[in-house]
C-alpha cells in the first residue's frame, strides 16, 4: 500500500501544492551537511571513515549532486588545508568508485508509475555517468591538484595520487566504449601532463615519483609528456610552498633543540641543588668529629691507650705524678 502526502501552501492570492520530501532527500541533505562540516569547519567534530562509511552503506549517496559537488570542489584545491585536500580526493574516489559499481550492477526494472504518481512524485536521480559529468571540470582540478601536491606531506601526497589514480581507473569503467579524452576533455588531459612534467622537473621522493609512473600510464599520458614542458607559474608555486615547508621544519627543530636545553639546565640545577645538600652535611660531621677530638684531655688520652692496651712513656708517668702530688697537696689544710 503506498499513501501520498500533500501539503496545501497557501498565499494571498492562490493555493500551491508541496510535496514534502522523500527519506531519501533528507538522507541526501543530511549527508550534505556532514560533507561540508567536515572539509569546511576547523573545529569539526566529524571522522573521515565516518562518511566513507555512509557511502558504503548507502550507495545512493554517491550520485547526489549537492554532496559529490562539494567534494569535488574540495579536492580541487579549495580545501582549508593540504590534509583536508587529500582526504578530500580519498572521498571523492569513495563516489566515483560507487557510481561505477552501481552502473556495472543490473538492477530490477522500476514499477511502472501512474498518471497521479507522475504527476507528483520527485525527478529521477541521473544515471552514473550523468551525475558525474557536471563534476568532470572539478575532477581534473583534483588531478592536477594530486600531482602538484601543494604544501603535502610526502606521504599525503602518495595518499593522494593513489585516490586519482583509482578516480580515473573508476571513469574509464563508467566509460567503457569512449576514449578518456572524450570523456575529460583533451584540455584538461594537457592540465594534468603539464603538472606532471613540472612535478618531475622540480624532483620528487621515490614514493611519490613511482605513483606520478602509475596515473600517467593510466590517463595514456606516457607519450604525451615526452613533448610536455614545465608550467612556469605551478612551478613557482610548488617550489614557494617547498621553501615555506622547508623553513617550518627548520623552525620546529630549533624549537625542539630549545626545549631540550632548557630541560638539561633544569636537571642540572637541581642536581647542583642536591649536590651542594650532601656536601654541607659532610662538612658539618667533619667539624663536628674534630671539635669531639680537640675536646679530649691527656688524662682522657691516657686513660684511652691504658683501655686499649697502649704504652705510656716514663716521662709521662712523671709528669703525671708531679700533678698529682700538687693536687694533693693543694688539698691538705694548712697549720695555723
Amino acid at each position: 500500500m503506498h499513501v501520498e502526502v500533500y501539503v496545501l501552501s497557501r498565499t494571498s492570492t492562490h493555493l500551491t501544492l508541496v510535496v514534502p520530501p522523500t527519506a531519501i532527500e533528507l538522507a541526501e541533505a543530511s549527508y550534505a551537511a556532514a560533507v561540508t562540516d567536515y572539509l569546511r569547519k576547523k573545529k569539526s567534530k566529524l571522522q573521515h571513515g565516518s562518511l566513507l562509511e555512509c557511502v558504503a552503506k548507502a550507495p545512493g549517496l554517491a550520485s547526489a549532486a549537492q554532496p559529490l559537488g562539494v567534494v569535488a570542489k574540495e579536492a580541487g584545491g579549495t580545501a582549508r588545508n593540504a590534509y583536508i585536500q587529500a582526504k578530500a580526493l580519498e572521498l571523492l574516489l569513495a563516489h566515483v568508485r560507487t557510481l561505477a559499481t552501481t552502473a556495472s550492477t543490473p538492477t530490477a526494472p522500476a514499477p511502472q508509475a501512474t498518471p497521479a504518481s507522475a504527476a507528483s512524485s520527485t525527478p529521477r536521480a541521473p544515471s552514473a555517468a550523468g551525475a558525474l559529468k557536471p563534476q568532470m571540470k572539478a575532477i581534473s582540478s583534483a588531478l592536477v591538484a594530486a600531482v602538484a601536491g601543494v604544501g603535502m606531506k610526502a606521504e599525503h601526497q602518495v595518499d593522494a595520487l593513489k585516490a586519482a589514480v583509482g578516480i580515473v581507473e573508476a571513469i574509464k569503467r563508467l566509460h567503457p566504449s569512449s576514449k578518456l579524452g572524450e570523456v575529460m576533455g583533451p584540455e584538461r588531459i594537457n592540465l594534468v601532463a603539464k603538472a606532471v612534467s613540472t612535478v618531475r622537473d622540480l624532483g620528487t621522493p621515490d614514493r611519490v615519483g613511482a605513483q606520478l609512473s602509475r596515473l600517467s600510464q593510466v590517463l595514456s599520458i606516457t607519450d604525451l609528456l615526452a613533448k610536455t614542458q614545465p608550467d612556469p607559474a605551478l612551478r613557482a608555486k610548488i617550489s614557494k610552498a617547498r621553501a615555506q615547508q622547508a623553513e617550518a621544519k627548520q623552525q620546529q627543530q630549533q624549537q625542539q633543540q630549545q626545549q631540550k636545553g632548557q630541560k638539561g639546565k633544569e636537571q642540572g640545577k637541581k642536581q647542583q641543588g642536591a649536590g651542594k645538600g650532601k656536601g654541607g652535611k659532610q662538612d658539618g660531621n667533619k667539624m663536628q668529629s674534630k671539635g669531639k677530638q680537640g675536646g679530649r684531655t691527656k688524662q682522657d688520652e691516657k686513660v684511652g691507650k691504658e683501655q686499649t692496651g697502649g704504652k705510656v712513656s716514663k716521662k709521662q708517668e712523671r709528669e703525671d705524678l708531679a700533678a698529682k702530688q700538687d693536687v694533693n697537696a693543694a688539698k691538705k689544710p694548712r697549720k695555723a
